[in-house]
């Protein structure tokens, strides 16, 4: 995630493709220091909020303390006058018809303020994957329902199937036998039309009526038989018909389903790519910051030494002047002014170190912050693939 920042984006996000880079390949002090220049102009955005006047308070009548034992009469014909401010509201009741001293009146009662209830954040993870649940869940109870509705058909198809077994069972000895009949009285016809004698003729001839007849009873339970197993298999297709329907519909719930646990899943590693980045651009700032600061040290420090070598000279200079001081006295006042000289060199000096050594600690800090900076990318590529795997 870029850092966010208002008049400075194509610098900054430079700035931070530098921290990827850095990260990545061995830097040598100079290609810190290349770095540091180059986010020496960088701010980090500060967050502007917008500040509201308060408003004027209204000014709120008197309140009669109400006695622990009168209680309030109902107004019934006397308007009430109100005076409502932002979080009390008072009441002032005129008085009640069933008063009979003019000068009574009934106490007026104080309106506790409701207590400032916050609104709930909409959106936020807990909503988004309690809402896909509970959608998950209704999706899973449909689908038992559909378990619950296809069992009697599978039972009943089960039994359809035992049925047409047993009738196929039944129709083969059927079938044999008729195939043996048609078989010898197709043999009677051959034989006779060969026969002279009517006699003979005639027997041959009731012979095959007795197989016709034989085989016209066989055909006619072969028949019923077939037709009682057609209708069961008509059954059975419309048995097979409504399971399909019902198991097409558990087909698109159990998608919906799969769809919902991708969904939830989502949501979750989303959530968590939230929290990478967050912590990310809190690391990003961070090293923006200890840059800033290093860079006004850096310009302080160059302020110090210029000032220091300045000293320096003089310094020397003076010490030129005490080898051809002519007298004692013109030595000793060359020794005074190179005195107040080294008081100012040593001034010099310590503020060099501890401008150094305050630069150097944010060296210090700003490398423990590459640890967590390298974490946090880790992190969020492996994020990113389970992401991208769930697409």
């Amino acid at each position: 995630m870029d850092v966010p920042v208002s008049n400075q984006n194509t610098d900054q996000n430079n700035l931070i493709r530098t921290m990827q880079s850095d990260l990545n390949q061995p830097r040598t002090e100079a290609d810190f220091s290349a770095i540091n220049k180059r986010i020496a102009s960088l701010k980090p955005v500060s967050d502007h909020v917008e500040k509201k006047s308060p408003k004027p308070a209204v000014a709120e009548k008197p309140i009669t303390p109400k006695p622990a034992t009168t209680q309030v009469a109902p107004v019934v014909h006397k308007e009430e006058k109100k005076i409502e401010t932002p979080k009390l509201v008072v009441t002032q009741t005129l008085p009640s018809p069933q008063t009979t001293a003019p000068s009574a009146q009934a106490p007026t009662k104080e309106v506790q303020p409701l207590a400032d209830s916050k609104p709930q954040p909409l959106n936020t993870l807990g909503d988004k994957v309690r809402g896909k649940e509970k959608q998950r869940s209704e999706l899973i109870i449909q689908q038992r329902d559909i378990e619950r509705q296809e069992t009697p058909f599978l039972k009943k198809i089960e039994e359809l199937s035992l049925k047409l077994a047993s009738i196929r069972t039944a129709l083969e000895p059927l079938i044999e036998e008729d195939n043996e009949l048609t078989s010898s009285i197709q043999h009677f016809r051959n034989t006779e039309a060969g026969i002279i004698d009517p006699e003979e003729r005639n027997s041959a001839t009731q012979r095959r009526y007795e197989l016709e007849d034989r085989r016209k009873v066989i055909e006619e339970k072969k028949w019923n038989l077939e037709k009682e197993a057609e209708n069961i298999e008509a059954e059975q297709t419309g048995q097979n018909s409504r399971v399909n329907e019902l198991r097409t519909r558990a087909d698109v719930i159990a998608q919906q389903v799969t769809t919902l646990d991708k969904d939830i899943q989502r949501i979750r590693i989303q959530d968590e790519l939230d929290g990478i980045s967050k912590r990310k651009e809190e690391l990003e700032l961070e090293w923006i910051d200890q840059n800033d600061r290093k860079t006004a040290l850096q310009r302080e420090l160059d302020v110090i030494i210029h000032s220091l070598e300045i000293t320096q000279k003089e310094r020397t200079s003076l010490e030129d002047q005490e080898r051809t001081a002519s007298n004692s006295k013109e030595e000793r006042e060359v020794e005074q002014l190179r005195h107040d000289v080294e008081v100012r060199l040593r001034d010099y000096e310590k503020k060099r170190f501890d401008t150094e050594k305050a630069i150097q600690e944010i060296d210090t800090k700003v490398e423990r912050l590459k640890p967590g900076y390298q974490e946090a990318l880790e992190q969020e590529e492996f994020a990113q693939k389970r992401l991208d795997a769930l697409l």
